[in-house]
């Protein structure tokens, strides 16, 4: 680069020689010879750096003295007034170089200038869409390291290893001081750190600057950099905090639910065995086997109805807790759904649940079996508690390489519509004209809702035209 300017030099001496030489034996002015003269000082002025632009201006006076100044091509001067004009235009000159390195600095301060907004503010946009910073370390490290011209590492302590500067990673580890402050590393590492404290992490760059100090304006970037970071600090701050005041909200709102569950769901079934063993007792005398046999179908669905109510209980604990864990497998849909349907007709042999699939060579599908199943078992356990007077259950399926749509369709009883919204959320207790107490809907379908968001999916309920409720799920089919 430096032979490429002294080239140029070359170029604009030679040919501001020349031109002038022509422009004497024109018979030009001398003072327009000079005005040349200068034009070309301030183009080698633009072009190079200030010591090889004060070495031409010498060049130039020289040349100017030896070839138009009397004697001509000599360096003598009998006469006084050029001798003036040749002081006046080295004076000239050097003003004129002056003015135009301060220029040239000017607009190379601008240019970084520019340079240090642009990266600060890519910077910025990066935070702004950031959550944790450690999803950004690398981001981070590559626009410092662009706009300072030097490596730089960004160390969480979570994160740290000691493969690469081992003693200034203990240093900062042991000798954590003040925001923004330097710490220089007098060591054969020969680097330079900026702490920022945190409350619970401690994060530093370490720049190899060879033992060379910052000038002022990289260390004005890093300050602003630091500012940055210290601010989605505070933002991960403000988002752990108000996660965990959510989670106790949700958890003291899941505990009212759960006691108002178990307060009804417990009590209820076992006054009605307590009722049914002393009927047992009271007609023990009387032998009448179609009278037990009936005590005995009704003591049956109570326990069979405290042992679903237990599991629901055990899955909402379990889902509350991040316990359960989906496992996506390779399933027939046919299988699963004769599975339901084998199920609800044993247990419930006086409704008419039917089955309606679309005939495809591959029925196989994606999904948690397991899962599944309950959310069926549970809908469809609601359908018939909650039922006014209809027994018919209609469920149909459609399945593409892209989804698995249910649809669950009965005459068992509208739901009010003030609930709908509702309904995955809160356990509701439905009253019936007698005042007796039903079974809530809350845990069975809030397991249902949670189970069907485990599988990315959706559900929607509302009512039907037939006296009745239609039920909605959609999943992805896809392995995970």
């Amino acid at each position: 680069m430096q032979y490429k300017k002294l080239l140029e030099v070359i170029v604009i001496l030679t040919i501001t020689v020349l031109i002038s030489v022509s422009l004497s034996q024109m018979m030009m002015r001398i003072d327009t010879i000079l005005l040349i003269y200068i034009v070309a000082i301030l183009l080698i002025s633009i072009e190079v750096n200030r010591l090889l632009s004060l070495a031409s201006t010498i060049i130039l006076a020289f040349s100017f003295n030896y070839l138009f100044v009397e004697p001509k091509y000599t360096f003598e001067i009998y006469d006084v007034n050029y001798l003036v004009s040749l002081l006046v235009f080295i004076l000239v000159a050097i003003l004129a170089n002056h003015i135009t390195f301060l220029l040239k600095r000017e607009l190379l301060t601008n240019k970084k200038s520019q340079q240090i907004i642009t990266s600060l503010n890519q910077l910025s946009n990066l935070l702004l869409v950031t959550k944790r910073l450690e999803d950004a370390v690398d981001e981070i490290q590559s626009i410092i390291s662009h706009q300072i011209g030097l490596s730089v590492k960004l160390i969480i302590h979570d994160n740290i290893t000691f493969d690469d500067h081992q003693e200034a990673v203990r240093f900062a580890l042991t000798r954590m001081i003040k925001v923004d402050q330097t710490i220089r590393i007098f060591s054969d590492l020969q680097v330079t750190i900026y702490p920022l404290l945190n409350r619970d992490k401690k994060i530093f760059f370490i720049i190899d600057n060879l033992g060379q100090v910052l000038n002022l304006q990289q260390q004005d970037f890093l300050e602003s950099v630091c500012f940055q970071i210290r601010a989605l600090l505070e933002k991960e701050e403000i988002i752990i905090q108000k996660e965990k005041a959510q989670y106790s909200v949700e958890s003291e709102r899941f505990k009212n639910i759960l006691l108002r569950s178990l307060s009804h769901d417990i009590k209820s079934p076992l006054t009605s065995i307590r009722s049914g063993i002393y009927l047992l007792k009271e007609m023990a005398q009387s032998k009448d086997s179609e009278e037990y046999i009936d005590i005995y179908k009704d003591i049956n669905e109570e326990i069979l109805r405290l042992d679903d109510f237990i599991n629901n209980v055990l899955t909402m604990t379990q889902l509350q807790n991040d316990i359960i864990k989906i496992s996506i497998d390779r399933e027939s849909i046919k299988e699963f759904l004769n599975d339901i349907e084998y199920t609800f007709n044993k247990r419930y042999p006086l409704f008419n649940l039917s089955i309606m699939m679309e005939q495809k060579v591959d029925d196989f599908a994606y999904f948690d079996k397991s899962l599944l199943v309950q959310v069926f078992n549970n809908i469809l356990d609601n359908a018939v508690k909650h039922t006014t007077g209809g027994r018919d259950i209609k469920i149909t399926c459609h399945h593409s390489f892209e989804q698995i749509q249910f649809i669950i369709d009965n005459n068992c009883g509208f739901i009010d519509p003030n609930k709908i919204k509702t309904i995955f959320d809160e356990s509701v207790i439905k009253t019936n004209q007698k005042g007796d107490k039903k079974r809530g809907f809350g845990l069975g379908l809030a397991i249902v809702k949670s189970i069907i968001d485990l599988h990315q999916g959706s559900i929607h309920l509302a009512n039907n035209s037939n006296n009745g409720i239609v039920i909605d799920i959609t999943i992805p089919n896809k392995r995970r």
